[in-house]
């Protein structure tokens, strides 16, 4: 009897002190110190090649429940340049600071969006929807965060996205 007790407190310190790093199958926990110092923080992609848009990364703490947008131009097309702005789904920040989100669907606005003039939610309506799929996952620092995207249709525009801190 004291063998099986034993046997399970070890299997139980193991489980729950091992980690894979693979956030999307559990340890999506975010402290609220973490939450809280994330609270209105913009990170911006600059890209290194003109030819790509600006992106901004968007951060909302309300107890300890955090929430994101990205915002930036959509693809040029013969209808015109649009803003999108969409939510962080399944967004996920763990205690070694990986992070990971999901974009699916965001709304597309003929008015420029920016983080001069992001507001939660716009008086105007949206003039479109963006459907397209994009699972990012990488590392929260103290002033950047680096990003793999991945895409079903391997439509990201760069393999890996670093935001810089702007605010």
């Amino acid at each position: 009897m004291n063998r099986s007790f034993l046997i399970f407190v070890l299997i139980f310190i193991f489980h729950h002190t091992v980690y894979s790093g693979d956030i999307s199958k559990g340890k999506d926990f975010i402290s609220n110190q973490q939450c809280v110092g994330l609270d209105g923080s913009m990170f911006q992609f600059l890209p290194d090649n003109s030819s790509l848009p600006v992106f901004t990364l968007i951060f909302r703490c309300s107890g300890d429940q955090l929430t994101g947008f990205l915002i930036g131009p959509s693809e040029d097309t013969e209808h015109g340049l649009f803003f999108f702005k969409a939510n962080l789904n399944k967004l996920k920040i763990d205690g070694s600071n990986n992070i990971e989100f999901e974009i699916t669907k965001g709304n597309l606005y003929r008015d420029h969006i920016t983080p001069y003039n992001y507001k939660e939610t716009y008086d105007w309506e949206p003039t479109g929807i963006s459907n397209s799929k994009f699972s990012f996952k990488g590392k929260l620092e103290s002033q950047k965060i680096t990003l793999n995207c991945f895409s079903e249709n391997a439509n990201c525009l760069k393999d890996i996205f670093v935001f810089e801190l702007i605010r």
